[in-house]
């Protein structure tokens, strides 16, 4: 634990603040979280189970790459990650963010959130680790940490980029037809 607080603290010297709004939490209060980043919309999973924020709630945090932390805290990370990914195809919400908050310090035993960390041990191995990275407030003991999956491009980011390469195969198609 020592080692992971020297990590944090080393990190947050060398890395820039972003600034965090806690926007909504879904029904029945598990993840993921909305919340946005420097103003861009994103989805956060909290992995501490004894702070509550409410929204609208905003503080400073610093974002951590999931691949550079060490073991055993990179594992459970990645373990985090793999149930962070199950929100989407699974409806046990509940027992899926008490199996992430057991992995940091919750003590639930009911069997359902046992058998998710159960699985998540089993299948962390297929998480990219460079696909998630945590979001830690600056200030201890401030508001919670949180497990957000890199999103893919607006939507209107992709017609931009596709309108761009458009342009230029039409420029060289003509080009070479001159």
């Amino acid at each position: 634990m020592l080692k992971t607080a020297a990590l944090l603290f080393l990190l947050a010297i060398t890395s820039s603040a972003n600034t965090i709004t806690f926007v909504n939490a879904p029904t029945g209060q598990t993840g993921p979280y909305a919340l946005l980043e420097d103003g861009q919309p994103i989805w956060g999973t909290c992995i501490s189970y004894d702070l509550h924020v409410a929204p609208p709630y905003t503080w400073e945090a610093t974002e951590y790459r999931v691949s550079d932390f060490s073991d055993p805290m990179k594992t459970e990370l990645i373990e985090a990650e793999w149930l962070n990914t199950q929100f989407a195809v699974n409806p046990d919400t509940v027992s899926i963010h008490q199996a992430i908050w057991d992995l940091f310090g919750a003590t639930y035993t009911d069997s359902s959130t046992l058998q998710w960390e159960r699985r998540a041990e089993q299948n962390y191995g297929s998480i990219d680790p460079y696909g998630f990275y945590l979001l830690v407030p600056n200030q201890a003991n401030f508001t919670q940490s949180f497990l957000v999956q890199e999103g893919v491009p607006e939507p209107a980011t992709c017609i931009l980029l596709g309108s761009a390469l458009l342009a230029i195969l039409l420029y060289r198609s003509r080009r070479k037809s001159q």
